[in-house]
């Protein structure tokens, strides 16, 4: 009898866990090619440059993108929108923004952070070294 309510004990124990699954980032790559500013470039001081982002889910669709460039310690968000339905499997972004004025050299951290139907961010950087003297 103590056998039945061990395995009855157990049971109920185990079929009342859940399981949770990790979450699994979206697949997050910056395009390359002709225009496109690559990772660790040098670039000027007030510099036009051009960076792209292709994105494709891969468990739970992407909601909301959101791009932030740091330097120093002030960050500034650039770029804030919630995915359209269309975009929420994968999506292909290409983003325009000029390098800060200085007179010194800095680096420059650009996120890409994506968010997903369950909450989760994922995020993706880049860091480009601003050069007046270029």
């Amino acid at each position: 009898m103590r056998q039945i309510y061990w395995a009855l004990f157990l049971l109920l124990l185990l079929s009342s866990c859940v399981l949770k699954k990790e979450p699994t980032a979206p697949t997050l790559n910056f395009k390359s090619g002709v225009g496109y500013i690559p990772e660790g470039s040098s670039v000027d001081t007030n510099a036009l440059i051009k960076i792209g982002l292709e994105a494709q889910k891969t468990s739970s669709d992407m909601r909301y993108l959101q791009i932030e460039r740091r330097i120093d310690s002030n960050t500034d968000v650039l770029f804030s929108s919630v995915l359209t339905a269309a975009s929420k499997t994968s999506f292909d972004k290409d983003f325009e923004c000029r390098t800060a004025v200085s007179k010194t050299i800095h680096t420059e951290q650009y996120f890409f952070k994506i968010s997903d139907d369950n909450g989760f961010t994922f995020e993706k950087n880049m860091t480009l070294k601003v050069d007046p003297e270029l």
